[in-house]
């Protein structure tokens, strides 16, 4: 016999020992290979009288193989066989006993996933006799109906189980009759079991069916839940996806606020009237409450954060933010509501949506906005300011504060700003805590004792004045008292302090910032490119050597190895594997065509390359980069890269998609004033008069989440790049030659073992360098001769020397 059954017998017997036996009591595993043998021919024989068994005995036969057990797929083997043997006249009967409730313990409850696909397969064969047909067009819903909870049995196998469903023929809307199956279960499901479901359902379903279906399923899980009302509230009638992005923009985990700021962003940009349903949620909340009293729902948060995606959405989409921008503009003149950063945010998504051309409504009018949410006057003192101590001295205070890191970090910094001590800010945070948010400090001692278990507890923790990535209720309330009191203190003209020996940066707008997106109207994982395609990022550790770098490496950084129209002119990249990282970068300056080649010499036969750095361009007489700079007669070196330096997250620092840092370099003023380019991004984009991208920042990271061992090879950089012609054209036009380090140190990680079992000294690699020269002629040169950009060093025959 061939085929399927051939195929069965070769997977039996080619098992070892160790395989379960198990009759109605559940026999324990049997290590014994003689009894192995023994049922591996049993089955062996049970399918080879397949041809002739009846129908009548299929259960029966189906049963014995369950419990004989040689492998998981037997029983639907089994049934594969019988059907390739079953006359015409049987196939219906065969079809009802193997669909019966009498099988579901053998076939269904335990072995969908193997016994599905078979069924499927099956019918499919049968499709062109007629009978068969008719008992698949009557029967097939009604059998998933029936079996659906044991389709899903388990999470493992779900996806495969689910997607066989939308294969059986006879069903005529798979994915309906699976949704309407489903929403009834949602509370009863655990996440796990949903999560595999949805694996399963999704790649089925087309994109015009999941939003109504994704919709129609919250809807029926946020009905079917207990609890959900407020009392004394009216329950808005608001369901599905704006109630669920609401829900989640408000939770305790700041990573997730993230994920739900990112969808709506997503689903508001295509869905008319989304980004409204979502503000009828915020309309519905009292904010001296939990909403649904629920301790993970931070409803103030839940604010900031809906506006930090209408701006995104206002400079992205006006359209979808248009509708709601008279509730925008009342969030940002609510003097009942003087919260900083929400004010801002709002302030701000009103002045792009004006900056749009659209028409806004009547009572909405920019300009009122102007002086909003700026100090009123400020006050200039000499000498050193103190703020009187970094605690809270108040002996009849309502609400303790965090002695350890809220005060010293938060608020006597916060303080400085208007000249108040940190015990008068928080006297004035109080207010807004306990009065008008209600919380005590036992409610809120109470609610902070409820961290739930799945978090770290580093994660929790504001170490230093931090802001942690879960926000506890303490910490709610202590950030959100200071947002208030701070826009309180604007409302009422409160002078800001600004001491003569500060710079002229506002001190107002300095602790602002860091309550805001930090990347203007677009969020730094929107700046996040993916790992570029490059021998350095796919190339394993083990292809290349620990500690020299070849001339090819070097050569890579610069795109020299790949490109002869782009040269990176800047870049820093870390790349890492569980033993061992690598480190590479590359700087650039201007030179002076004349001394080139000896500076070039000087560099790369220095001893330590580290004892040196070219430098950036220099816009200021103090700045701190002028003493790398040189201008003595005809020994010329000058910076022309702009380093924009922050240490600053803002409001992303916890977006997990994120992932880079916010610090970049572009190409410097000079040189956009030189070609007559404009930039865009703070410089990250710029472009010549003929809109042609003339150098661009791009930086990625694909380094794993800090909760999963570093099991592979991972890198994270950013790289500066600029067309060869327009920077040719460059140093044409200011009388100049570009050089350019290339640098590269390979190390293990410090594991003493490690280096012990393959021999490595551990000496620690302070890295190498290549210096290059870029003529203006389009030639780079390097200590091993001259060539055009994009061909290999060559010497001419017989003269010694390069071409």
């Amino acid at each position: 016999m061939t085929g399927p059954f051939i195929d069965a017998c070769e997977r039996i017997t080619g098992l070892s020992a160790t395989l379960p036996d198990h009759d109605d009591t559940r026999k324990e595993w049997s290590a014994d290979p003689a009894e192995t043998m023994e049922r591996a021919s049993r089955v062996q024989a049970i399918f080879a009288e397949a041809p002739d068994a009846n129908v009548s005995d299929v259960l029966s036969t189906v049963s014995e193989l369950s419990h004989l057990y040689v492998e998981n797929r037997q029983a639907a083997d089994y049934l594969r066989v019988f059907a390739q043997h079953c006359s015409p006249a049987e196939r219906v009967s065969f079809l009802e006993t193997i669909t019966s409730e009498a099988s579901r313990r053998d076939l269904w409850q335990f072995s969908s996933s193997t016994s599905l696909p078979v069924l499927q397969e099956i019918l499919s064969g049968w499709a062109g006799f007629e009978p068969v047909t008719r008992w698949a067009d009557s029967n097939t819903e009604d059998f998933v109906r029936a079996r659906f909870l044991d389709f899903v049995n388990y999470s493992y196998s779900s996806p495969a189980t689910i997607a066989a469903v939308f294969r059986l023929p006879g069903l005529k809307d798979a994915g309906a009759t699976l949704i309407t199956l489903l929403g009834p279960q949602l509370a009863s499901l655990g996440a796990d079991k949903l999560f595999s479901i949805a694996q399963g359902l999704v790649p089925s379903l087309g994109n015009d069916e999941l939003a109504p279906a994704l919709d129609w399923s919250l809807s029926s899980l946020e009905k079917s839940t207990p609890g959900r009302q407020t009392q004394g509230q009216q329950e808005p009638v608001v369901y599905g996806v704006p109630a669920f992005i609401w829900s989640i923009l408000g939770h305790a985990d700041k990573t997730i606020r993230w994920r739900g700021a990112h969808a709506a962003v997503a689903i508001a940009s295509h869905a008319d009237g989304f980004l409204g349903s979502v503000f009828d949620r915020y309309d519905a909340t009292d904010f001296s409450k939990r909403i649904y009293d629920h301790p993970r729902f931070r409803a103030l948060s839940a604010l900031q954060w809906l506006l930090m995606v209408a701006l995104r959405l206002a400079a992205e989409s006006p359209r979808s933010v248009l509708p709601v921008s008279r509730r925008v503009w009342n969030i940002a003149t609510n003097v009942g509501l003087p919260h900083a950063s929400i004010r801002q945010l709002a302030k701000m998504t009103i002045e792009v949506l004006a900056s749009s051309g659209l028409d806004l409504p009547a009572e909405v009018s920019p300009h009122e906005l102007t002086f909003l949410n700026l100090p009123k006057a400020c006050v200039a003192t000499k000498g050193y300011f103190s703020s009187g101590g970094r605690t809270d001295r108040r002996e009849d205070a309502r609400f303790h504060f965090d002695m350890m890191d809220i005060l010293p970090y938060w608020y006597e910094p916060f303080g400085r700003v208007f000249g108040l001590r940190a015990d008068e800010v928080a006297e004035r945070a109080e207010h807004w805590i306990v009065d008008v948010l209600a919380l005590s400090d036992d409610e809120v001692r109470t609610g902070s004792a409820e961290k739930d278990s799945r978090y770290r507890w580093e994660r929790t923790q504001n170490d230093h004045g931090s802001h942690a990535q879960v926000e506890d209720l303490r910490s709610y309330a202590q950030y959100h008292g200071l947002q208030l009191a701070a826009g309180a203190l604007i409302d009422a003209g409160t002078p800001v302090l600004v001491s003569p020996y500060d710079d002229e940066s506002d001190p107002w707008a300095n602790w602002l910032e860091d309550h805001l997106p930090i990347s203007g109207l677009r969020w730094m994982s929107e700046l996040r490119s993916p790992a570029p395609v490059e021998a350095v990022t796919y190339r394993p550790f083990s292809a290349i050597s620990p500690r020299k770098p070849s001339t090819t490496d070097f050569d890579a950084q610069l795109w020299m190895d790949s490109s002869a129209t782009r040269i990176v002119v800047d870049a820093h990249v870390d790349r890492s594997d569980t033993k061992q990282y690598e480190v590479g970068s590359v700087t650039s300056a201007l030179v002076s065509p004349a001394t080139a080649h000896a500076l070039m010499v000087a560099l790369q036969t220095t001893k330590d390359s580290s004892n040196f750095r070219l430098p950036q361009e220099n816009r200021e007489p103090d700045d701190d980069m002028d003493h790398f700079e040189i201008d003595d007669g005809e020994f010329v070196l000058r910076g022309w890269l702009k380093e924009h330096y922050s240490e600053r997250l803002g409001l992303e620092k916890h977006d997990a998609i994120r992932r880079i840092a916010p610090t970049y370099t572009s190409a410097g003023h000079k040189f956009l004033l030189s070609i007559a380019a404009t930039s865009q991004f703070g410089h990250r984009d710029i472009y010549g008069v003929d809109g042609h991208c003339i150098s661009d920042v791009f930086a990625w990271s694909d380094e794993p989440d800090d909760n999963r061992s570093n099991t592979e090879s991972y890198t994270s950089g950013v790289k500066t790049w600029v067309q060869l012609d327009d920077l040719l054209q460059h140093l044409s036009q200011v009388g100049m030659d570009a050089i350019v380090e290339s640098r590269i140190s390979r190390n293990r990680h410090s594991n003493a073992y490690t280096a012990r079992e393959e021999g490595d000294d551990h000496e620690y690699d302070r890295g190498s360098s290549r210096i290059y020269l870029i003529r203006s002629n389009g030639t780079v040169e390097t200590m091993d001769g001259i060539r055009a950009i994009g061909a290999g060093d060559s010497r001419a025959p017989g003269s010694g020397q390069f071409n």
